[in-house]
């Protein structure tokens, strides 16, 4: 699952009509026991009341979709207590994942990454419908970010849509320091700094400001370990190759200036 989606479905929480996907929820001890004795099964035991688990629940959803191959359980911890208790669940959200009837990991904690690796680990397929879907969604995605900046003031930043985009703005920079700002348009810190990281652009001309959006360009996200928004990469010229040095997460603008200043 790419950054954008994770950190869009992280955002979204579990507001609004409830999506469960291909989801089962757990009613009984009995249902526990059929679900987990074959297969590739991912169980998430939750509580209703814990924030972590409302915010992994829609990403626990789309991933149900997209390894259909792959039982997703969730447990409700208070009305299934005794599941809880026999599977020695201490802390929520706790992940249990079994194969062949053998449980053969587990960990606490919303860490929606974590669950996908062991899930492709344990041998999960892709639905290439799912795929084919998403592919749409971010070719929608693109075509509405690119309708949209097209009226906005974007100062002297460039805003690159693939690698060879990037590659050429890093080819043309003249050995000058490179920030790239990677956002989303949901994300309110992202909003936030937007404007000022226009009007640095303007005020460090010696600078190249760059920003990248997530949605639209999952692979670059990828290329530089981005895994939470608003995240700004700074690169050097070292030996003719541009590298990353730095990289600053979160919308302080204090912090994002005395980098740009003292690195410049």
């Amino acid at each position: 699952m790419d950054l954008g989606m994770l950190l869009r479905l992280l955002g979204q929480g579990q507001g609004g009509e409830e999506d469960h996907g291909n989801v089962i929820v757990i009613k009984n001890e009995e249902e526990y026991n059929k679900h987990t004795k074959s297969g590739i099964v991912v169980v998430d035991f939750f509580a209703t009341w814990c924030m972590p688990c409302k915010l992994v629940g829609p990403v626990f959803v789309e991933l149900s979709k997209k390894y259909p191959d792959v039982k997703f359980l969730k447990v409700d911890v208070d009305q299934q207590n005794q599941i809880a208790k026999k599977e020695k669940v201490r802390s929520m959200p706790t992940f249990h994942f079994y194969k062949g009837g053998e449980k053969v990991d587990t960990f606490s904690g919303a860490d929606p990454v974590r669950i996908e690796e062991t899930v492709k680990e344990l041998g999960g397929v892709i639905n290439t419908q799912w795929k084919e879907q998403e592919n749409q969604k971010l070719e929608k995605k693109k075509n509405e970010e690119k309708q949209k900046t097209q009226n906005e003031d974007h100062g002297n930043v460039k805003m690159p849509n693939s690698k060879e985009e990037l590659m050429k703005i890093f080819e043309e920079a003249d050995g000058k320091l490179v920030v790239i700002d990677f956002y989303a348009s949901w994300c309110g810190p992202c909003q936030r700094i937007g404007p000022i990281f226009v009007e640095m652009s303007k005020e460090f001309e010696d600078v190249i400001f760059v920003k990248i959006n997530v949605d639209s360009n999952p692979n670059m996200c990828d290329q530089c370990s981005i895994r939470s928004i608003p995240a700004f990469c700074f690169f050097h010229k070292v030996k003719n190759q541009y590298k990353k040095f730095e990289q600053m997460v979160g919308a302080n603008v204090e912090k994002l200036r005395n980098l740009i200043v003292n690195n410049k």
